[in-house]
């Protein structure tokens, strides 16, 4: 199989379809072609990224070939800028560049399989899908010691249907976005009922693919075979994933906080204070990194109070909507990444008791929240 390609495209689809992970697929990616396409495939063996190639004038039999996907990405940055030929045998790939080639031999053990297949699919907006990504992934987990399922964003229909919400959590927060949907089959309204689970290493990818101002739509499905495997395919890129847990945690528990203190304040002047408190604690180890909110009648006062901080400070923060009045103590870290992710002028923020999670909302976006478990003092 022979055919044209740009360098930077062939190094952009390599990138794309870069999965993280210990097993012996991840280092390796799948050259395939059908009819006059060629696809470019990672996988870690329950994860697949396929991407279609931008290539020109393909040529000979379609054929399969797995090659080391380091040995191919430096080849391709060794390339010089412009259009140049590549050809897959079973054996190899080789990149011709005119005064010159490049050879990546292909493994002899090949482990990518096929992908597998979808079934039934519901389509949202790209800008939709992006934004759910942005405001939810940080707080999935990426410690190997948690719950499986704790790695994994879940993807389910709430609210009658009428919602498709995302949400992550690492057991000290949690992070949801939802957003209108429409349309639909039965299966995959059935699929998403129950949930669907798409794992970091999909998320990472599928918001490059995205890129920064996604447009068009994106097309969700669940798997022929197994309605818990999720597709999403955007443009040329097809990725898919089944979860390593069959269920995920029962998060709807944890967000009924009854908001018997709540307070409204400009995103950008909590975001101050918590950049300075960060230089505050930043030679405390993280699990200890504290700072206090307080709601009362003046407004909210934050402030650092660690004897082990560099240096205390006591801040009065101008805040509306005030009702009620308490304290709660947590991370910081946590905090500062929440109101990263919040991009309307104003939060809310609502405490139940000193032991329960705080509550960061958008004051003018229902459909992103989020919660911070507290600290102990």
């Amino acid at each position: 199989m022979k055919f044209d390609i740009e360098k930077d495209a062939l190094r952009k689809a390599l990138d794309q379809v870069k999965l993280k992970g210990c097993v012996e697929t991840v280092k390796r990616v799948l050259i395939s072609g059908k009819g006059k396409e060629v696809f470019i495939t990672g996988s870690d063996g329950t994860d697949f990224i396929r991407k279609k190639i931008p290539a020109v004038g393909v040529s000979g039999k379609a054929i399969q070939v797995e090659v080391d996907l380091k040995g191919l990405q430096a080849a391709a940055k060794g390339l010089p800028s412009g259009t140049h030929h590549l050809c897959a045998e079973a054996e190899s790939i080789t990149l011709d560049y005119g005064r010159g080639t490049m050879t990546v031999k292909s493994e002899d053990n090949p482990g990518i399989a096929e992908l597998p297949e979808a079934e039934s699919f519901i389509t949202i907006p790209a800008a939709d899908l992006k934004a759910m990504i942005s405001k939810t992934r940080h707080a999935v987990t990426d410690d190997v010691t948690k719950n499986p399922a704790l790695h994994y964003a879940f993807l389910h229909i709430v609210k009658r249907g009428r919602m498709l919400r995302m949400v992550g959590t690492d057991g000290h927060r949690l992070a949801y976005y939802e957003k209108g949907v429409t349309g639909g089959d039965k299966k995959i309204r059935a699929a998403l009922k129950e949930g669907l689970m798409i794992s970091r290493n999909i998320l990472d990818q599928v918001d490059k693919a995205l890129g920064k101002k996604p447009a068009g739509d994106v097309r969700i499905g669940c798997g022929k075979k197994d309605p818990r495997r999720v597709f999403i395919e955007y443009g040329d890129t097809v990725a898919t994933c089944l979860s390593a847990s069959p269920t995920y945690p029962d998060y709807e528990k944890v967000i009924k906080i009854q908001e018997n203190t709540s307070a409204t304040v400009a995103r950008n002047m909590l975001g101050e204070a918590v950049a300075r408190a960060k230089v505050s604690v930043a030679s405390i180890r993280h699990s200890d990194r504290a700072v206090v909110l307080e709601v009362n009648d003046d407004g909210l006062t934050f402030s650092v109070d660690k004897s082990s901080a560099a240096f205390k400070m006591n801040e009065a923060i101008a805040a509306t909507h005030l009702k009620g009045g308490s304290t709660i103590r947590i991370n910081n870290s946590y905090l500062e990444k929440a109101l990263r992710e919040v991009d309307t002028k104003n939060v809310k923020i609502a405490i139940d008791t000193p032991e329960r999670p705080v509550t960061i909302r958008s004051a003018s976006d229902p459909g992103h929240f989020q919660i911070i478990m507290p600290m102990r003092a």
